[in-house]
């Protein structure tokens, strides 16, 4: 029996999902995946995070809502993971939210798939900002008041731009958005990606 999106959440804050047994995972909404069974939970704190950014969405009822994980598997790109918010009555599909699309073509874009158009195109598709945008939800103040960071003159490796970033995050008490930062910058597939990605959390000179 599916339980509700409130109840799931829930459930993840106390924690009845730190554990990589399978059949806790698929308590926790999986469905569907072609990755190795122990990875579920690492990916079900990650997506729990995102659905935790927008769950407070008008768009969202939480009591009428049940959310379901997939891991997929496309011929063009590589394995992604996606959440999909459905209707606890019907079990129709509203909204199939992606925070990095594997396919080729997305360049590992987030993309929000919907009822609203008949899943025919994204509703919206860019980077996780656009995702909330989407969703009407207030974006952290923090996100907004981004620290000023000196990156030019220094060693221009992605890694030490991270750590200089993340450091200025840290030390701005931005805890969470240093771990996010640093978390999607290592799952970026270039340069320009992973720079553009430290650019939305800091204020670069």
């Amino acid at each position: 029996m599916n339980i509700t999106t409130k109840q799931f959440l829930k459930n993840f804050k106390n924690g009845k999902y730190n554990s990589d047994d399978r059949q806790t995972q698929c308590d926790a909404g999986w469905f569907d995946w072609f990755c190795q069974d122990s990875k579920l939970q690492e990916k079900t704190m990650k997506l729990a995070k995102y659905l935790q950014s927008i769950v407070k969405s008008k768009k969202i009822n939480v009591n009428k809502t049940y959310v379901l994980f997939k891991n997929n598997c496309p011929l063009d790109g590589k394995l992604y993971d996606d959440f999909r918010i459905c209707d606890i009555k019907t079990d129709d599909v509203i909204y199939t939210i992606i925070p990095r699309c594997g396919h080729n073509a997305s360049k590992g874009k987030s993309e929000v798939w919907g009822k609203e158009n008949n899943f025919k195109e994204p509703l919206t598709s860019g980077n996780w900002k656009n995702v909330q945008e989407f969703f009407e939800v207030e974006i952290s103040p923090t996100i907004k008041r981004k620290p000023r960071v000196q990156l030019t003159g220094k060693d221009s490796n992605i890694f030490n731009l991270l750590a200089i970033a993340s450091r200025a995050l840290r030390e701005n008490k931005m805890n969470e958005q240093s771990v996010q930062m640093s978390n999607r910058v290592k799952e970026s597939k270039s340069f320009d990606e992973a720079l553009s990605i430290i650019m939305e959390y800091v204020n670069a000179y």
